[in-house]
């Protein structure tokens, strides 16, 4: 299951709630789904423009890079050199 869908599926869940439990219940039941989500890590992924090509970066802008969602490429792995 991605971490996307685990984030839709605890919000669906916490919607179906609200209705059934008091209010103190549902703040402290949120403050846990806030606790656990926040330790969700979102592996980044390529951007796309209107044609569904990938974006590319925008050199005028150096802290923010374009091509990825959320504005950061991942890390590289460094590979070991033979030696």
């Amino acid at each position: 299951m991605s971490n996307n869908h685990k984030k839709q599926r605890i919000a669906y869940l916490t919607k179906q709630l609200e209705s059934v439990i008091n209010p103190a219940t549902h703040a402290k039941i949120e403050k846990m789904i806030e606790q656990l989500t926040s330790s969700i890590e979102i592996r980044p992924s390529r951007a796309h423009d209107e044609d569904g090509h990938f974006a590319k970066d925008d050199a005028s802008t150096p802290n923010v890079n374009e091509a990825w969602k959320g504005g950061k490429a991942p890390t590289q792995n460094k590979k070991k050199k033979k030696p």
